[in-house]
């Protein structure tokens, strides 16, 4: 039966539930993970093993023990039981139906840890199929969006109203509700009275950048992985109205997004791919950018791209809203509206790069220096 080998079991563990998408989320846990080991905790991980499939238990210098939904669901509680001290919710939208209930069926404190909004919308990302930002509708506005949506099974089996009653009853049992930015905590009041969510941000505020040490080029530096809620499109867009309208500007993407060639296509969009943990602020200072710039069109919990782009030096540019927004307006950086048209975010872009020249094509440096 599964869990019945292995080393014996130790009290006293932190079990951390989370996805295995990678991405911010995967990010922090990691880096959670060794802040607890550091301190002495035995960390475990659950994960599932493909979007609503089998959860997969990992635990230090064993090998993973997998249980099916439908027949493994008490054999994963019973090995749990009496082992774990303490679960930390991270993520739950992926894992199989059975399993979500765990953190309230195993009795122990636990507490959760918001990395996006997939406790109130089945996207996970309060944006419509068109990618556009939803306003937070009602369930009654949601069963439209969500109709033909290929998660529903896994993410909200029982739809947007039974998502959001199962994500009160589990927030409401949690003993901390953790959120990395008021905007964060704003919307956890508003959707879930009687919720009071702790504010701790993910990352400890950066050193002050060193000043660049050449002359910036009118260049726009994103940074990261573009999805369309994080804003693929935006960024397409005002490329292809930089080269329509032949403006002195330029943009690129450190990292990679869902479609490469479509931006590299516009004539004003580089893409250099992705890089390694610890290595983005030096590309982006590669690039000689005069800003930085969030495309991105959902209102996220945090952004570590966005922190990048700040460790940099670079002044950053995103819509006025989510945990980019209240950043941008803390830091004295572009607030825009969501919505705005390419060729008037490219205005205001342009007009606070106004006086820095082009570089020619000799200047520019090779994307994977």
């Amino acid at each position: 039966m599964p869990g019945s080998e292995g080393s014996p079991l130790r009290p006293g563990i932190v079990l951390l539930i989370t996805h295995d998408e990678g991405g911010g989320v995967e990010r922090f846990v990691a880096r959670h993970a060794t802040s607890l080991a550091a301190e002495g905790e035995t960390c475990w991980f659950l994960r599932p093993d493909s979007f609503g499939g089998p959860a997969r238990l990992e635990r230090p210098g064993e090998v993973p023990l997998t249980f099916d939904p439908k027949r493994g669901h008490a054999a994963l509680l019973s090995l749990l039981r009496g082992a774990v001290g303490r679960i930390e919710v991270h993520h739950l939208r992926s894992h199989a139906p059975r399993f979500k209930r765990l953190p309230l069926e195993l009795g122990v404190p636990f507490r959760v840890v918001m990395h996006d909004w997939s406790l109130l919308c089945p996207r996970a990302t309060l944006t419509r199929p068109d990618g556009g930002f939803c306003g937070e509708a009602g369930p009654e506005a949601c069963a439209s969006c969500v109709s033909g949506y290929a998660m529903m099974p896994v993410a909200a089996p029982r739809g947007v109203a039974a998502l959001r009653r199962d994500s009160a009853a589990l927030l409401r049992r949690a003993e901390r509700v953790v959120v990395a930015s008021r905007d964060g905590a704003r919307r956890i009041r508003r959707h879930f009275p009687g919720v009071e969510p702790v504010l701790e941000p993910w990352e400890e505020a950066p050193p002050p950048p060193a000043p660049p040490g050449q002359t910036p080029w009118p260049r726009i530096c994103v940074a990261g992985r573009l999805t369309r809620h994080k804003g693929f499109e935006v960024l397409r867009d005002c490329a292809a109205d930089a080269a329509a309208r032949k403006l002195p500007m330029d943009f690129v993407l450190v990292g990679r997004s869902m479609d490469d060639a479509a931006l590299r296509a516009t004539g004003r969009c580089a893409v250099t791919g992705e890089y390694a943990e610890g290595t983005g602020e030096a590309w982006v200072r590669a690039q000689r950018a005069a800003i930085g710039f969030i495309p991105s069109i959902w209102p996220e919990t945090w952004c570590y791209a966005q922190s990048v782009l700040v460790a940099a030096g670079l002044p950053v540019a995103a819509f006025a809203l989510g945990a980019q927004g209240e950043r941008v307006a803390a830091s004295g950086g572009i607030a825009l509206p969501l919505g705005l048209p390419p060729g008037r975010i490219n205005d205001l872009l342009l007009a606070r790069m106004a006086g820095l020249a082009m570089p020619s094509q000799s200047e520019r440096p090779p994307l994977h220096a």
